[in-house]
């Protein structure tokens, strides 16, 4: 499949979203001791707590969906999770996991999500995020 530069454009800007939006979490949790933003201190921050609590909630449907973590995850360690997420620019189905590789596309696209969104989850267990 031919990579769409707007395609491309996205993934990397959602990425640095959440890039810039981890550094304001991790920098408040270091200033206030807690994960948890009030609304009237920073709106944006707020929402975007928010918004991750229910992404997790979706991400433990998906992978319950897809036949539980042992299924989905089998075989794949945190070193697939961290090349998944840094190589956004690479949108296409030829990753070097010889499991994903074999998946059909529309299921390798949600699999390479979910290991987006594991990655992601993990990194906000790390700054004591609470779910």
């Amino acid at each position: 499949k031919e990579t769409n530069v707007s395609d491309d454009i996205k993934l990397l800007s959602a990425e640095l979203d959440f890039e810039t939006m981890f550094e304001k979490l991790r920098q408040f949790q270091q200033q206030h001791g807690t994960c948890d933003v009030p609304k009237n201190n920073d709106c944006q921050l707020h929402t975007w707590v928010r918004n991750w609590k229910l992404r997790r909630e979706q991400f433990e449907k998906m992978v319950a969906d897809e036949g539980g973590s042992e299924v989905v995850f089998q075989g794949l360690d945190d070193t697939d999770d961290k090349s998944v997420v840094n190589d956004i620019p690479e949108y296409n189905y030829e990753w070097e996991n010889e499991r994903v590789h074999q998946l059909e596309p529309i299921k390798a696209l949600r699999h390479r999500h979910l290991l987006r969104a594991r990655h992601r989850i993990q990194r906000l267990n790390t700054i004591g995020f609470s779910w």
